[in-house]
């Protein structure tokens, strides 16, 4: 419970909610090896298709730098693959895998059952006007 004077402050409010959906989200994932900046780009990628490795992490809003190792495990675990673009030495074009797909589709089958856990104190109305509000703050 929030200390009082904290009560009616949203950024607070969020952060603590914040922390709490993120430990959900991992413990969903954990038993696919998968860490959320994983998951997220292997979303990313396959959403994109073939695609350049600084655009996804561009998109995601992740630091170049730390792409390359998201995307080295991911490599590492066959889900993803890298190559060298042939026509830009400098650049990577990342792909997701058949194993990827399917990993995917599991993956995201455990986020949504964690994602209803998490929303369970909510009533359906309620938990559809709270996605309306996130995604509205989320693309300002």
């Amino acid at each position: 419970m929030a200390p009082e004077k904290l009560d009616g402050i949203s950024i607070y409010l969020l952060s603590k909610l914040g922390q709490r959906a993120a430990t959900a989200a991992a413990e969903a994932l954990a038993p696919r090896g998968l860490r959320p900046r994983e998951f997220s780009t292997l979303v990313q990628v396959e959403e994109l298709g073939e695609c350049a490795q600084g655009d996804v992490a561009d998109r995601l809003g992740i630091d170049r730098s730390d792409m390359v190792s998201v995307v080295d495990k991911l490599e590492e675990m066959t889900l993803l693959s890298r190559a060298q673009d042939p026509t830009d030495r400098r650049r990577h074009v990342v792909e997701i895998t058949a194993a990827g797909r399917r990993l995917l589709g599991s993956a995201l089958d455990d986020l949504t059952a964690a994602n209803a856990d998490f929303l369970a104190p909510l009533s359906k109305s309620d938990a559809r006007r709270l996605l309306v509000i996130l995604t509205a703050m989320s693309r300002s």
